[in-house]
């Protein structure tokens, strides 16, 4: 996959996710209804840490250090999803949303600092288990933003 191909997904997932969003109030953010007692907020507060634990992935990784991140905690991502929540939980609306919009910038700016080879080799960083950074990108970007938005999205139809 072509960084530009990556930046396209990335902004594609993100301006799906926000129609989803368009028009919701503050009361439907903060009701626990989505995933059992989470709402939307948490959810978005939830997907801005994650996303934010790969920025430091590749900023670590083009500084040729192993990233120190959630990814390669000894706690389960169950375990890692249960304590940021509960960190997080009081977190303003506010900003949780103003996070969440800019958090979406800071990978498109870090992935600019990468070759297509270097996003397409699963080889080029030990730590990387054999798959390609652009499989950590997709998996921490799309591939859980587009899991959140179906459950807020199949909320919003019930």
């Amino acid at each position: 996959m072509t960084k530009d191909e990556l930046i396209d997904r990335l902004t594609s997932s993100r301006e799906a996710m926000l129609e989803t969003l368009d028009g919701l109030s503050d009361e439907q953010y903060l009701a626990s209804v989505v995933s059992g007692e989470r709402s939307v907020k948490d959810l978005l507060a939830h997907l801005t840490i994650w996303e934010a634990q790969l920025i430091t992935l590749l900023f670590r990784a083009g500084a040729e250090n192993k990233p120190n991140t959630a990814h390669f905690a000894r706690e389960t991502r169950a375990e890692v999803n249960a304590r940021w929540a509960s960190q997080h939980k009081d977190r303003p609306l506010e900003k949780v949303l103003e996070d969440f919009e800019g958090i979406r910038n800071q990978t498109i700016r870090r992935l600019e600092d990468l070759s297509d080879a270097d996003l397409n080799n699963p080889n080029r960083y030990p730590w990387q288990k054999g798959r390609p950074i652009w499989e950590w990108v997709l998996e921490d970007t799309v591939d859980h933003e587009t899991f959140h938005r179906d459950e807020i999205a199949e909320w919003f139809v019930r």
